[in-house]
């Protein structure tokens, strides 16, 4: 690209086609997880002016940005151990970063070689809209062209007091990436997970080094719609829900810029139980559909029933927020953004989130790996193995001869290598060595090797049918919506009575058959 080309951009309309929206108000990032009072970019220096008005030139909105890079890495920026040489087609934002910082004001010279060139080409100013205004910022694609690679906000010339610069740095998406860019506060998995991988398992081991892929068919189109009603119908929750996520490292944030896809946010709140859950509409963002389908393969009931052992301790163990486990490749975290319903800001996911379509796969994949571990370190020896883990729920067979005291070390045995390896389990939701135990809502009783379902949840469905029939007496209309949800409780239940399925046949057929009287001209 001729250096005149270069010089230019910043006095261009945006060519990534960003959305005009309504002001949207930008808040002080907090280690705390708790919002600050919001801040507009103007306060973020002593009053002097932005420099995208100061001048147009390249070179002098590097400088400002290099100036940040050396505050916020005063000793480089980390890269993988395996980098060694330039490589200007890098899909690391971190490699870019410090290939950056390396050619410094050199990047707009008049003799750059042919490597360093392209690099320089890939480096675009873009003006993007900030809380109303449009700001300058260095925007870099992958090298394939499809996905943002970075977007960082060029600072102010000048800041008030050293506090507002490193404000303003830790801001920007990827500061606080590991070498193999993975957001560090939420890194779970440790080095030695690596070793249990097998043959077949490349990507699968690359995705826990690097981050998992989406697989796309096509690029996702910009969106950016508004939270679903249920989220402002229970806006604390909501908002409280995502900052945990924040805290945690799971959700890096709040950025300068609005993520290429903003995922609406639902939530489900059970006051009974009194348990809330964000859920991520990724569907209607439209990234699920550009995704090749993916499949996922859990241990199911009937899995860990061919393993069982007559007579045998079970017990069993719940991973900790388990999709929150698996980090996601960096530039494809620009289609997982999210804003937040109170304080407005814009986040993006950088582990797997529940409401992506291959986030299951992934989660069933590492179990399958933490499945192995278990039997080949704790389990070496055959006496106990374990047999199967669904989603987060993992179960554990020991021989009917082992004393209660030996299953018991083994069981904590188990627990201890999950967290040698970062999988954080459940304490409250572990459940000990016996001869009764709950799987994935089912009761297995290893004395007369019989499974079935729990006075507590028998009482709670049949609750349910009863007061179904009161509300709704045999002969009267039954909206569809909560006939189904009492069905679902007994398709539950179906395959641990006898003849169960058949049962439930007619109330299918006439679901099959139902016509809405006021459109059955329609459909006839």
């Amino acid at each position: 690209m001729p250096l005149k080309a270069v010089c230019a951009p910043t006095q261009a309309v945006d060519i990534e086609a960003e959305p005009v929206t309504r002001s949207t108000r930008v808040e002080q990032p907090v280690n705390s997880g708790v919002p600050l009072k919001p801040a507009s970019p103007s306060t973020l220096h002593d009053g002097g002016p932005e420099p995208d008005v100061v001048s147009s030139h390249p070179h002098l909105l590097l400088s400002l940005l290099l100036k940040e890079l050396s505050f916020w890495y005063p000793d480089g920026c980390p890269v993988p151990t395996s980098y060694d040489t330039f490589d200007p087609y890098t899909d690391s934002a971190q490699v870019f970063k410090r290939q950056l910082m390396e050619l410094g004001p050199a990047l707009y010279g008049s003799n750059l070689a042919p490597p360093q060139a392209h690099f320089r080409d890939r480096v675009l100013w873009r003006r993007l809209r900030v809380a109303g205004d449009r700001h300058t910022f260095m925007v870099v694609f992958t090298s394939d062209g499809l996905h943002r690679l970075l977007v960082l906000k060029v600072p102010p010339q000048k800041f008030s007091n050293p506090g507002l610069r490193f404000i303003h740095a830790s801001r920007q998406m990827t500061y606080n990436d590991t070498g193999d860019s993975l957001y560090s506060p939420g890194v779970r998995y440790t080095p030695e997970l690596l070793s249990y991988f097998q043959e077949g398992e490349e990507t699968l081991r690359d995705g826990c080094l690097h981050g998992h892929r989406m697989q796309f068919v096509t690029k996702p189109k910009r969106f950016r719609r508004d939270n679903h009603p249920s989220c402002y119908l229970h806006a604390d929750r909501s908002e409280e829900d995502c900052l945990r996520a924040a805290q945690a490292g799971v959700l890096e944030g709040p950025l300068w810029y609005e993520p290429w896809c903003v995922t609406p946010l639902g939530s489900l709140y059970d006051p009974v139980k009194d348990k809330f859950r964000n859920i991520w509409n990724a569907r209607n963002s439209g990234v699920n559909e550009s995704m090749v389908p993916a499949t996922a393969k859990y241990d199911y009931l009937e899995d860990v029933l061919s393993l069982q052992r007559p007579r045998c301790w079970m017990d069993g163990f719940d991973m900790k927020d388990a999709f929150w486990n698996n980090p996601r490749w960096q530039p494809h975290c620009d289609y997982m953004g999210v804003q937040l319903p109170l304080s407005k800001g814009f986040y993006r996911a950088r582990y797997d989130m529940f409401g992506f379509a291959d986030a299951p796969q992934h989660q069933a994949d590492m179990s399958q790996v933490f499945k192995r571990m278990l039997n080949d370190t704790v389990h070496s020896e055959g006496r106990s193995e374990c047999t199967g883990i669904f989603v987060d729920d993992g179960h554990t067979v020991h021989d009917s001869d082992m004393s209660l005291c030996e299953a018991t070390t083994r069981t904590q045995a188990s627990l201890t290598q999950l967290g040698r390896v970062g999988v954080r389990v459940s304490d409250k939701k572990t459940q000990w060595p016996s001869k009764v135990k709950d799987f994935i809502g089912r009761e297995i009783h290893s004395e007369p090797q019989l499974v079935g379902a729990s006075k507590s949840r028998i009482d709670k469905y049949v609750k349910a049918a009863t007061d179904l029939l009161t509300k709704y007496p045999p002969g009267t209309p039954v909206p569809r919506r909560e006939l189904a949800t009492v069905v679902g409780k007994f398709q539950f239940l179906a395959p641990l009575i006898k003849g169960g399925q058949n049962m439930l046949s007619p109330i299918y057929e006439a679901r099959d058959t139902f016509t809405c009287p006021e459109t059955r001209h329609q459909t006839s």
